[in-house]
């Protein structure tokens, strides 16, 4: 099992996340619920660019307590050189996009509330230990519609690439093949209730649950880093394509996409 993520942060990281918590109780201990931090610091595989992201869980709401919290919690973030990315919400409507948003689903699996006098998972009330999606997670039509946008974006992302190599934009077309991969991926993730926004989230996760746990096949995690690594070099312009080159990586994103497909077929996510 994962180590929790308070485990693996620096003794700056956690003084800053103490002295955060301390004076988000001195001046907001009426009107605040929870802090929780979720994401890839609270998974225990954020990087050093990662950012602290935390959900603001408000007894009442209201747009100027949230701006004024946010202009609270910024200059804190400064003072320890970290960013700080808070999300407001009220307890009522957190309770209501729980059943409704793979994200806040996402959060309350994930995260950990850093107000309670022991900080501890928000899902189980335990000691900060992440777990691993349930394998007895059933997909809602929620979750289905938000595959199917998905589809839809990465769909679009391999027609555009195709045409970009058609006119001769072979770093562009590089660059979108690997955005049709990456939402392809990130639809399939929903299949287990998991959110990831950020590129190397969607690719530890595919690669933890999906290629590790055999749901999918070892070759698709290659495709994915490779594809990834290309897009970063085209977009830099760090490296020059010929045409065989990138209609050689736009067939694998096509391989990549096929399987993905099945893979959703069989899960009953679509038809």
């Amino acid at each position: 099992m994962r180590k929790n993520g308070l485990q693996r942060l620096t003794a700056k990281e956690k003084r800053a996340l103490d002295e955060l918590v301390v004076r988000l109780r001195d001046k907001y201990a009426e009107q605040i619920a929870q802090v929780i931090l979720f994401g890839s610091r609270a998974r225990g595989d954020a990087t050093w660019e990662s950012d602290f992201d935390l959900l603001i869980v408000t007894k009442n709401g209201g747009k100027k307590l949230e701006q004024a919290l946010d202009r609270f919690i910024d200059p804190i973030g400064f003072e320890h050189n970290l960013v700080f990315a808070p999300h407001v919400i009220s307890e009522k409507e957190l309770e209501r996009k729980q059943t409704k948003e793979p994200f806040y689903r996402s959060i309350v699996s994930e995260g950990v509330d850093l107000f309670a006098k022991t900080p501890r998972r928000v899902s189980r009330g335990k000691p900060l230990v992440y777990r691993p999606p349930t394998k007895g997670f059933k997909m809602d039509e929620n979750a289905k519609i938000q595959i199917k946008i998905r589809l839809e974006r990465a769909r679009a992302d391999v027609s555009a690439a195709h045409s970009m190599l058609d006119q001769g934009f072979f770093p562009r077309g590089v660059s979108t093949a690997y955005f049709a991969i990456f939402n392809f991926t990130t639809a399939v993730l929903l299949t287990l209730d998991l959110v990831r926004t950020k590129h190397s989230g969607v690719e530890g996760a595919f690669s933890e649950y999906f290629i590790r746990d055999k749901r999918i096949e070892e070759e698709y995690k290659d495709i994915f880093n490779r594809s990834r690594k290309e897009r970063e070099l085209a977009d830099y312009k760090l490296k020059e394509y010929t045409e065989a080159e990138a209609r050689q990586i736009l067939a694998d994103c096509e391989r990549f996409v096929a399987r993905m497909e099945q893979y959703l077929r069989d899960v009953g996510a679509i038809e």
